[in-house]
Parts: structure tokens; C-alpha cells; sequence
């Protein structure tokens, strides 16, 4: 090691000796020497990575020693992510030990695992993760109890690792373990944040439960939910317009102009229905199978189907990530996309009774998840409607407004198609504009109901941005 390192810092052009300095727990300046080297020396050191790691851990093991009193123990195995075990010398192997570049090394694994999965690798990056979780794994149980924050935060880092590659059990065991000790009130709280992520992928397993390509998984979690229960409302509501979502899919995939009225055709219908399992418990679980029972199965339409819920589980990615230029993108039709906005939000967490939406799919190979965690508030600008997309009545309104009252059809008053009628407590009737996209499946569900309308007014007539069901 030392000769590794006398040859690296000779062919950096250092003088003997020279000025090492630490910086960290222990502020410390050292003058550092080494013996002159010969050409026998460079000829055994010539792998110049080899001899910056050799060099690099030898000049470490000297300083642990010199600040801790700690003595290397032993080599560490191939494959445990770090190099030495180091303690005192007095004492039995691995009592009171500490480990060298094993943080960082957790590290570099972790960032491989980030670069794989950002290039579409997911069981490289899963792997990658899992290396990175084992190593931090190691040095957080090498911690000593007393050593907060170091102990609290490598438990933290190494159960976050463990659910990037979809270890939960692991993953639950190396937080709790942070709980266990002291750690500061901002790291106990990032742990139990990762400890209910932890419980949410549980409720996105299948238990058992094998999803074929043309099934997805939904649930819901939160205070509206107990254990194989859920408010039939917030259940019901939801899959109902997941429901709408999957047909509109198959529409616009086919080219079909955008139905405002009527139901979809019989055969599409028949090809792409909704068959619903028994609900699970914890959080509240169907899978919705898409497409005709096995016995019926349109060999053609399975085939789509898949394509479907892959083109769907992308848009809901799009909308977890407030992506409105990746909706515009990917649904170009606005009349299309103005519906999908609307029933994406509804089906989105309230943030109260529902804090989670989950959605899985098995993919070849894999199983993809989607949390959607953003709530209704937060998604009101997944629409940018350009002027060249708005109606000349509608072009100067720019003021915002919130109105509450009971929705009537728009024939009862002869009004206009895309057009219907709001009468307030105090009696007076608004005109509501209706985007075209959002009459059929957002608007005319709550016909008859008290709502609260919001959106932007010209005179007396609103734009409708956003319609809910009154509380």
C-alpha cells in the first residue's frame, strides 16, 4: 500500500513531504512522507487504478489510526461493499468497529442504479440498488447505538435503498431499526415517511393474486378506508371514471372523433369491459380486468388492451409529475384531453378521506406501480387552453369565479348545445360555457345536484374549468 502510494503521489509531482489535510468530525493537518520509488516499484504499480486504490486505502488506514486509535482487524470478504474491518487492536474482531469508504460506496451504487433506471433498465437498476442497499446496510449495523445521527441516518438511507429495489421487508426492518435508537426529530419523521411508503407498496402487491396483461390493480388508502372497507363514494366514484378513462383510450387510439354523446359502441364496449375481482383489505383493493372473460377472449383485442393500460399508466405518471406539456403531448385532441384532466383530478386523492391512489399492471418480466399522491388542489393546470382553442364569447374572460347553486339541463331552459344553467340560493340563474370534452362524462353525472362550479366569467356567462358535487 505504501509503495502504491508513494508511486501515485510521485507521478502527481508532490515533494516529499507533503501537506494532507482532513476535513470533517476531525479538522487536521498532516505533513505526509514517503520513501523515493525505483523503476522496480513503477513496474509493479503501472495499473494506475490499481495503485490509487491501494494507495488511496493505505493513506486512510493511517489516518483512522492516527485519529481513532483504530488498527486494521481484517480484510473484509469480496462482495460486502467495503475493504477493512478496523477496531482496537485489544479487542475481538469487529467489536467497536468501523468501516472505510463504505458510505460512499453505497453511494456510487446507488447513482449507477439511478443512471440505469433512467435508461429504461429497471432489473439492472434494481440490482444495482440492492448492491447499494446491502453495503449501507453493513455500515449502518456497524454504528455504534450512541452515534446519532450518523446510526439513524445510514438506517434511513439503507431502507430507502432497499424499496428502490422492491425489498419491503427489508426495507421495514432497516427503519425500524432507525426508529429504535435516538434519532433527531427531522430524520424520525423522514423514516416514518418512508415507513408509510413502505406500507403503500404492501397495499400495491398482489397477495397472491397473479394479474394478467390485461388487468390492472387499483386502490385507495387513507382515512376513508379500515381494513377490507372503503366508503362506497370515494370507491365507487373512482372506478367509475378509471372506467371512462380506459374506453376514451381506446376511442382516440382509434381515431374516433370525440363522442360527447350517446354510449360507445356496443362491440367495443363488449371487447373492452370492466370485470371487477372481490376487494381486498388493508388498502382497499380490486383488480379490474379489461377485455371479455378467458372463454370469450378476442385474441386481437387482448393484444390492445395491453397497450391501453401501458398508454394509461403513462399518462397517470404525467399527471403525478404535473407534466401538462407531456398530457398536451401525448393527447393532442383537446376535446379528449380536456376529459381525461377532469376525471384524472377526480380520481386523484382528496387529500383527506383519500391520501393514495394506486395502480398495478404486470408488464413482461415485471410489475409496473403507479402512486398517484398529488392531491385535487394541485392539479389545476394540466389544461393550458390556447386562444386559438377558444370560442370568440369566451376570449376576453379573465376573471375568476366560484359559483354554488343546482346544475339543470341546458334543454330545460333552451339554451344552446355546450351550454348549460346554474341557479344560486338567491335565485339567479349563471350560464355555464361547457368545453367541449367535459359535458358527457364530467357534467351531466351531476344534472339535478348542488355543485360548485368554478371558472373564469365574461359578463354573465362562465367557462367552466372545474365542477365538483357541493359538500
Amino acid at each position: 500500500m505504501a509503495e502504491g502510494a508513494s508511486v501515485c503521489l510521485d507521478d502527481c509531482g508532490h515533494g516529499v513531504p507533503v501537506r494532507l489535510i482532513v476535513d470533517g468530525d476531525d479538522n487536521r493537518v498532516y505533513d505526509l512522507e514517503w520513501t523515493p520509488i525505483d523503476d522496480q516499484a513503477r513496474r509493479a504499480w503501472a495499473d494506475a487504478e490499481v495503485a490509487t486504490e491501494y494507495g488511496a486505502c493505505g493513506i486512510a488506514i493511517l489516518v483512522v489510526r492516527e485519529i481513532r486509535g483504530h488498527s486494521v482487524l481484517e480484510r473484509s470478504r469480496r462482495g460486502t461493499g467495503f475493504d477493512y474491518w478496523m477496531g482496537e487492536s485489544n479487542v475481538t474482531p469487529f467489536a467497536g468497529k468501523s468501516r472505510l469508504e463504505i458510505h460512499r460506496n453505497a453511494m456510487d451504487w446507488a447513482e449507477e442504479g439511478q443512471y440505469l433506471l433512467d435508461r429504461g433498465d429497471q432489473s439492472a437498476a434494481r440490482d444495482a440498488f440492492r448492491r447499494a442497499m446491502e453495503i449501507e446496510r453493513e455500515a449502518a449495523y456497524a454504528t455504534d447505538d450512541k452515534s446519532e445521527p450518523d446510526r439513524s441516518v445510514l438506517f434511513r438511507s439503507a431502507g430507502s435503498l432497499a424499496l428502490d429495489c422492491e425489498e419491503l421487508r427489508t426495507a421495514e426492518q432497516l427503519l425500524a431499526m432507525g426508529l429504535s435508537g435516538n434519532p433527531p426529530e427531522e430524520i424520525a419523521e423522514e423514516i416514518r415517511d418512508l415507513l408509510e411508503q413502505v406500507q403503500f407498496r404492501r397495499h400495491l402487491e398482489m397477495r397472491g393474486i397473479t394479474l394478467e396483461t390485461t388487468e390492472i390493480q387499483m386502490s385507495i388508502a387513507g382515512e376513508a378506508v379500515g381494513f377490507g372497507i372503503a366508503n362506497s363514494d370515494e370507491f365507487v366514484g373512482r372506478v367509475q371514471d378509471f372506467t371512462a378513462i380506459i374506453l376514451r383510450t381506446v376511442e382516440r387510439r382509434r381515431k374516433q372523433p370525440y363522442r360527447e354523446r350517446g354510449s360507445p359502441k356496443s362491440r367495443l364496449k363488449e371487447t373492452f369491459g370492466i370485470f371487477l375481482s372481490v376487494p381486498r383489505a388493508a388498502s382497499f383493493s380490486v383488480t379490474l380486468k379489461l377485455g371479455q372473460p378467458r372463454q370469450q377472449r378476442d385474441l386481437w383485442a387482448d393484444d390492445e388492451t395491453s397497450l391501453v393500460i401501458d398508454e394509461v399508466l403513462d399518462l397517470f405518471e404525467a399527471v403525478q409529475a404535473c407534466d401538462a406539456d407531456e398530457l398536451a403531448r401525448r393527447i393532442p385532441e383537446l376535446p379528449y384531453l380536456m376529459n381525461f384532466s377532469a376525471l384524472a383530478k377526480r380520481i386523484a386523492p382528496d387529500g383527506d378521506k383519500v391520501s393514495v391512489v394506486g395502480l398495478t399492471s404486470r408488464r413482461p418480466g415485471q410489475v409496473r406501480k403507479v402512486a398517484l399522491t398529488r392531491r385535487r388542489q394541485e392539479l389545476t393546470n394540466l389544461v393550458s387552453v390556447s386562444k386559438e382553442s377558444t370560442s370568440p364569447e369566451i376570449e376576453q374572460m379573465d376573471e375568476c369565479v366560484e359559483v354554488r347553486g343546482v346544475l339543470h339541463y341546458a334543454d330545460e331552459i333552451g339554451s344552446r348545445d355546450g351550454t348549460i344553467k346554474l341557479e344560486d340560493q338567491d335565485g339567479s340563474v349563471h350560464e355555464i360555457l361547457v368545453p367541449e370534452g367535459m359535458m358527457g362524462d364530467i357534467v351531466r353525472p351531476l344534472w339535478d345536484d348542488t355543485v360548485v362550479v368554478t371558472g373564469t366569467r365574461s359578463g354573465n356567462c362562465i367557462r367552466l374549468e372545474g365542477i365538483d358535487p357541493a359538500e
